[in-house]
């Protein structure tokens, strides 16, 4: 049983608590986001928190195509939900899972997916991001990790890619592959993720 706190962005597999993917991979984004003020950080954050769940309750039908709140208006979110529809207009792919969240015990971690589609027989897992600049390195890595959720759960292979939404309304959909390098780097991080765990205890 896996249960998610969305307020402290934990996540349990039977009581217990696990890492998610972030946690694991934090250390390349402090070091990408080293010179950013924190304030900045926060606040894309924030902004890029509300667009994943209006994206969710479109894709989910819970969301009207012209519905959009005060305090969604004053984040400027407009232009990030244009470029979400206007992905959706042009998309060939049937969609599988929405922000499905995976874990587990015997890997070690969890983490939710954003998107899985599947197109031609093929699956197409999908990370949604919707900072000024992404670090492509940085989420071929994080990539590896949630493939490995995947192929635990589903027993198959996926192709992965990136949805980059921006403010203006336009979208970039990157493709990525499995590297070895990626699934090296991963690892390593999990390793001393999980020493820093027993060090501390």
């Amino acid at each position: 049983m896996i249960d998610f706190n969305s307020e402290t962005h934990q996540y349990f597999i039977d009581g217990k608590r696990y890492p998610c993917i972030s946690d694991i991979t934090s250390p390349l984004d402090l070091a990408y986001y080293s010179e950013v003020p924190s304030f900045v950080l926060n606040k894309a954050a924030a902004r890029g928190t509300l667009i994943h769940k209006m994206c969710e309750e479109i894709d989910l039908g819970k969301r009207s195509h012209i519905m959009m709140q005060d305090d969604e208006v004053e984040q400027g979110v407009e232009g990030y939900i244009d470029a979400y529809r206007e992905f959706l207009r042009h998309c060939p792919y049937d969609l599988m899972e929405c922000e499905q969240i995976y874990g587990s015990a015997s890997l070690g971690y969890c983490g939710t997916i954003d998107r899985l589609y599947e197109f031609n027989n093929e699956k197409i897992m999908v990370d949604i991001k919707t900072g000024s600049s992404i670090n492509l390195d940085n989420i071929a890595v994080k990539f590896a990790g949630y493939a490995n959720l995947i192929k635990e759960k589903h027993g198959f292979d996926t192709m992965n890619a990136v949805l980059h939404l921006r403010k203006d309304g336009t979208y970039s959909f990157i493709e990525f592959d499995n590297a070895e390098e990626a699934q090296q780097t991963f690892a390593e991080l999990l390793e001393q993720y999980n020493k820093g765990v027993a060090d501390y205890e």
